[in-house]
């Protein structure tokens, strides 16, 4: 079986002769609340004990994630109890880290949960540690 690639240069001109390059840029890099939301919401989601570098990394509300169970207070406990892990291991990240004060975790609470014909709908508060406030679904647990 032949592999084909579809390739595309674009003629490049650097101090008065052509050449050619794969026209790469670089990806923008994820800054502010927005980077902090994104580190939270991976830690929050990722199964303890999946990550072989770091086997205490994660929750137990990863292991829950697509398995059907009925809606009842063990699965709110969990909720709690790995909200609180997660935002344990995002503020010793941010301490191992060197992050700007707009990615650093101040707060972070379930804003409320909502039950509706697809499941729990999961809303998180986060507060920066510059003032900024983002709220979001993280997570409908069916």
């Amino acid at each position: 079986m032949i592999v084909t690639y579809d390739i595309h240069v674009a003629p490049v001109k650097s101090s008065g002769f052509k050449c050619f390059s794969f026209a790469y840029q670089s990806a923008l890099k994820v800054r502010g609340p927005q980077a902090l939301v994104n580190r939270w919401i991976r830690t929050l989601l990722t199964p303890l004990g999946s990550d072989l570098l770091n086997p205490k990394a994660g929750t137990p509300l990863g292991h829950l994630i697509g398995t059907h169970m009925n809606i009842n207070t063990d699965i709110l406990d969990t909720l709690y109890m790995s909200v609180a892990d997660t935002n344990t291991q995002v503020q010793t990240q941010d301490i191992e880290g060197s992050y700007a004060d707009d990615e650093c975790l101040a707060a972070a609470v379930v804003e409320r949960t909502i039950s509706s014909a697809d499941g729990l709908e999961v809303w998180i508060r986060i507060d920066t540690m510059s003032g900024d406030t983002v709220q979001f679904k993280a997570v409908t647990l069916q």
